[in-house]
């Protein structure tokens, strides 16, 4: 892989392929915490400039809640869970089974519940995930942020480019709760030395 990052569309294909995998897992996970179907599915896998990223999830003034963590074991970089204003409040509601609407600011307790969610997906999307490259993957304690998601981005881009190219990988998830209308996004970010790894691993 060349120090500009591209792939083709087969190594896409196989990425989107393991995605939609620890997705199906992450769903059932996140079924049990609310107690009710939530719909995740893998849609994009796409290779971004730094610039680009904040149109992820509808621009870089978007406000939000993240839910940030590091990559640790075999498998190297971040994931960010991301809820727009709106949608945190209400998987606070769902989270912590209270009235929809009734959560009109973030409490400690409401932040503490949506790490622990992040946990849970996480958890259980990178479990699915060693199972089928065979590594051992590991997650670092959850941080949080209530800010712009340009900002946001901004930070953990530098930390997953460590001096490397500007241009990204991103496997990008989105899970819809229908009954209250949540609308999640699930950002992996592997680091480029991660990467080979995971596709040297799938012979792609």
């Amino acid at each position: 892989m060349s120090e500009e990052l591209s792939l083709s569309q087969k190594q896409l294909d196989a990425l989107k392929e393991i995605g939609t995998i620890g997705s199906g897992h992450a769903a059932l996970a996140l079924n049990q915490l609310v107690g009710k179907k939530v719909n995740i599915a893998v849609v994009k896998v796409m290779i971004v400039s730094s610039d680009e990223f904040g149109g992820i999830v509808g621009g870089p003034e978007t406000l939000g809640a993240t839910i940030y963590l590091q990559l640790l074991g075999d498998l190297t970089g971040s994931i960010i869970l991301f809820f727009k204003r709106p949608d945190a409040l209400r998987l606070v509601d769902t989270l912590l089974n209270k009235e929809k609407g009734k959560t009109i600011m973030l409490s400690e307790m409401g932040i503490s519940a949506l790490k622990e969610a992040g946990n849970i997906l996480t958890g259980s999307y990178l479990s699915a995930m060693s199972q089928i490259v065979s590594f051992t993957l590991a997650l670092s304690i959850p941080k949080f942020a209530f800010d712009l998601i340009g900002f946001v981005i901004e930070g953990v881009l530098d930390e997953v480019m460590k001096g490397g190219p500007r241009k990204h990988l991103a496997v990008v998830t989105e899970f819809i709760d229908s009954t209250n209308q949540i609308k999640g996004y699930f950002i992996l970010l592997p680091h480029k030395e991660a990467l080979e790894k995971v596709l040297k691993a799938l012979k792609v």
